[in-house]
């Protein structure tokens, strides 16, 4: 891709947009559109608008139909779209939720649909609206009192300023970026695809590791557990309760300030987040479990792979944590042996079949203790946990390095975006 700035350049006179290429135009929304109220009818498809990816070319499907809208009572209570209307969720405007019509069709009420008075490429407007100064001039001018409240009326969006090259050149501008960006995102899917079989390999290496060992001619037994099956001979089964010694929650008093870890806090044996810092007094009720030196922690809540291994003293000093986790002490096997056992498929699926509930199904302490722990001798745990420690880390740094090339792909894309539309570079 090669590009060059352009020849002269002229003051827009809109502070959010500064400078742009001489030829272009200042113009109000207002002189660009009108608002259109015209009501919908049975024989339009229903269309569906995303922030991501704009409004939909066809029909939504029957499941996602029948859950938003109930299309006969409704089509004239919804409003007529066409070809080239620009239309944008108040409540989202100001996080780019804008979107250009392809085909006729129908939206919710809820959208605003502004039709063009002139000549005017919908699509490019939707390009430069989504820039992250445009998102600022956006929020500038939405009304409420926190974000998540703010609306972006017709009123105020009428009166933003924007800047426009000829209709012929937003043409051209359009159909480049649309062609470019499609080629940016297929890369990214495959990317995204990549890094999800390193995620299963992983993920499958786990827990194929911890429940058959690293000895592949070894003799095999029936664990007697129908999904796990073989398991090494000389290998043990032990239930939970059996093994470890299960924390209970409650902590004693202290001074000052601790971190308190939810759920939404751990990520798979890591620390992702803190939810808030608390004082003894001023504890949320769920902020009941102490942790201590040599402990393996894991959440109780169904379909969930959450868990973390205290290993020292100041981090157990530091830190409270919810009572959505379970933990034991891991003092009779070996830590980093267990670390990749709890995580492993098995050990998840276990869990969850013994979760229950009405709302949110999690396990409760008397299912917790009833879990199976494949237990083989120390020292094979040791080298189980330095073989997962060696493989692991290769897979990881794989989808570390596919996840910078995602993050370049995606700031490349909004540059792209931006330069173009806004003047900074034009096509050779």
């Amino acid at each position: 891709m090669n590009f060059q700035r352009y020849e002269k350049y002229k003051s827009s006179d809109i502070d959010w947009l500064g400078e742009i290429p001489e030829g272009w135009e200042a113009k109000r929304i207002a002189s660009i559109y009108y608002e259109a109220y015209e009501s919908g009818n049975d024989q339009l498809p229903f269309l569906s608008v995303s922030i991501h990816s704009g409004v939909s070319d066809k029909e939504l499907d029957e499941e996602d139909l029948n859950r938003k809208v109930n299309r006969t009572e409704d089509a004239k209570k919804n409003k007529y779209v066409m070809p080239n209307d620009l239309v944008y969720n108040m409540m989202r405007a100001w996080q780019g939720g804008f979107g250009t019509v392809l085909v006729d069709g129908m939206i919710s009420s809820a959208y605003v649909v502004a039709r063009p008075i002139n000549k005017v490429n919908s699509r490019f407007i939707e390009f430069l609206l989504r820039t992250p100064n445009a998102i600022i001039e956006l929020w500038r001018n939405s009304k409420g009192i926190v974000d998540f409240r703010l609306r972006l009326y017709w009123n105020e969006f009428k009166n933003i300023h924007i800047c426009l090259p000829n209709p012929k050149d937003q043409s051209i501008i359009t159909a480049y970026l649309d062609q470019k960006i499609t080629l940016i995102d297929q890369k990214i899917e495959l990317l995204k695809a990549k890094k999800q079989k390193y995620l299963e390999l992983k993920k499958t290496l786990i827990s194929e590791t911890v429940t058959r060992g690293l000895d592949k001619n070894v003799e095999m037994k029936d664990s007697c557990i129908e999904w796990i099956g073989k398991i090494p001979k000389h290998w043990e089964v032990k239930r939970l309760k059996d093994e470890f010694d299960l924390l209970s929650s409650g902590i004693s008093y202290f001074q000052g300030n601790k971190e308190y870890l939810s759920t939404a806090s751990i990520g798979i044996n890591e620390i992702i987040l803190t939810e808030e810092v608390i004082t003894f007094s001023k504890r949320p009720s769920r902020a009941n479990m102490q942790p201590k030196i040599n402990t393996a922690w894991f959440a109780k809540m169904k379909a969930t792979n959450k868990s973390y291994i205290f290993f020292n003293k100041e981090e157990c000093s530091k830190y409270v944590l919810s009572t959505g986790f379970c933990a034991f002490d891991v003092n009779k096997s070996h830590i980093h042996f267990v670390k990749y056992y709890i995580i492993s498929g098995y050990f998840i699926f276990e869990k969850d079949i013994h979760s229950y509930g009405t709302t949110q199904f999690s396990i409760n302490d008397t299912n917790i203790g009833q879990l199976n722990f494949v237990k083989p001798p120390k020292s094979e745990q040791i080298a189980i946990a330095n073989y997962l420690d060696e493989k692991t880390s290769k897979i990881d740094k794989i989808t570390q390095t596919i996840d910078k090339n995602i993050l370049a792909l995606q700031e490349f894309r909004k540059t792209l975006i931006n330069d173009m539309v806004t003047g900074k570079v034009k096509i050779i």
